[in-house]
């Protein structure tokens, strides 16, 4: 898997090594009034990672979104967004589904 590069917010925050989503709110709300992009890309993760998990057990940020929030324009445009939150959403009526069955 290719490296995130020492600029990225993930180097610069977190050395590297994805946090825990409760370091990622810490962080940004620490960042919130800074005048740079970071709060923003850390909002942006929050949001994808807060709203559209997949994985109850998950407790860190997907490597990829790391990838794709460097890039604002990618971020925007990211086409996939359809297919990811279609796939969530079965995932979680599906969850649901079994649970009531059970």
């Amino acid at each position: 898997m290719k490296e995130v590069c020492e600029d990225s917010i993930l180097s610069r925050y977190f050395k590297g090594k994805r946090p825990m989503v409760e370091l990622l709110e810490v962080t940004f709300q620490e960042l919130m009034n800074a005048e740079d992009d970071d709060a923003l890309k850390m909002a942006y993760l929050l949001m994808v990672f807060e709203f559209f998990e997949t994985d109850e057990g998950q407790t860190s940020v997907p490597i990829w979104l790391w990838f794709l929030v460097e890039d604002e324009e990618a971020f925007l445009s990211f086409f996939l967004w359809g297919s990811y939150i279609f796939d969530v959403t079965l995932f979680w009526l599906k969850n649901a589904f079994e649970k009531h069955l059970n």
